[in-house]
C-alpha cells in the first residue's frame, strides 16, 4: 500500500501561499520606507542649506543694530540654530532608524524567500512521489 501525500502537499501549499503574502506585505512597507526616508532626506537637506545661511543673514541684518538690540537680535537667531539643528539631528535619528527598519524588513523577505524555496523543494518532492504512488 502507498503513502497518501496529499495532507502533506495541501499543508505546503497553503505554507507557501502565506509566506509569500508575507513577503509581499514586507516588501510594501520597505518601499513605503524608502519612499517616505527619501522625502524626510530632501527636507533635511534643504533646511541644513538654509541653516548654514544663518550667520550670513544675521551679519547683514544686524549691521545698523547697536548694544542691546544687536545682542537681542542675536540671541533670538542663535535660539532658532539651536532649534534648527537639534530638529537636524532628530531628524537624522528618524532616518537612521527607518534604515534600521528596513534592514530588518529586507532580512524578513530574504529568511521569507529561504523558506518558500525550502518548501517548494519540499513539496516538488511530495508531488513527484504522490505521482509515482499513482501509476
Amino acid at each position: 500500500m502507498s503513502y497518501d501525500y496529499s495532507s502533506e502537499i495541501y499543508s505546503l501549499q497553503n505554507q507557501i501561499a502565506d509566506m509569500s503574502r508575507e513577503r509581499t506585505e514586507i516588501l510594501k512597507k520597505i518601499s513605503v520606507l524608502k519612499q517616505n526616508k527619501s522625502k524626510i532626506e530632501s527636507k533635511k537637506k534643504a533646511v541644513s542649506e538654509q541653516l548654514a545661511t544663518y550667520d550670513a543673514i544675521k551679519s547683514k541684518a544686524t549691521s545698523n543694530f547697536i548694544g542691546t538690540r544687536r545682542d537681542d537680535f542675536d540671541s533670538k537667531v542663535n535660539l532658532l540654530k539651536g532649534a534648527v539643528t537639534s530638529w537636524i539631528n532628530s531628524t537624522q535619528n528618524n532616518i537612521d532608524l527607518i534604515n534600521q527598519k528596513i534592514a530588518t524588513y529586507t532580512a524578513e523577505a530574504s529568511n521569507l524567500s529561504i523558506g518558500m524555496s525550502y518548501a517548494n523543494k519540499t513539496l516538488n518532492y511530495y508531488v513527484y512521489m504522490q505521482n509515482q504512488n499513482n501509476k
